[in-house]
């Protein structure tokens, strides 16, 4: 999604300035002269909600991707107990982002990633039980 709002500022002859670090995050800065403020804070908006979601996705909690990738290569390692400790880690690491969103954001802004993160940790606790 980013590299298709790069390449559409690049089209409309726009000028992609550089990367510049936001968040632990990276994002293309545009020159913004021209266009309208609630354009350009969108288009920021879009591109943080889209590279934000996609790393989250990368952790290593079950079902996301980071965790079915964990599980590949744990249960590739030991194919006995892999699975155990890809769940193990999915509920280490779930907790840890739940607990991070509200210490770091706040009750109010770190809610949804808590709720999110804090189920899963109960689903991967639950799966962990039947292990």
């Amino acid at each position: 999604m980013a590299g298709a709002i790069v390449a559409a500022l690049l089209a409309s002859g726009r000028r992609v300035i550089m990367l510049v670090p936001f968040w632990p995050l990276m994002f293309p800065v545009f020159d913004p002269h021209g266009l309208p403020p609630l354009f350009a804070e969108f288009l920021y908006d879009l591109l943080f909600v889209t590279i934000a979601y996609g790393i989250l996705n990368l952790l290593p909690v079950l079902p996301l991707d980071g965790g079915q990738i964990a599980r590949s290569v744990l249960t590739r390692i030991d194919p006995r107990g892999g699975l155990r400790k890809a769940l193990v880690l999915s509920v280490v690491v779930a907790v840890l982002v739940a607990v991070a969103a509200v210490a770091k954001l706040g009750l109010s802004n770190g809610l949804f990633l808590a709720l999110l993160f804090g189920w899963l940790a109960v689903n991967n606790y639950q799966a962990l039980q039947y292990q």
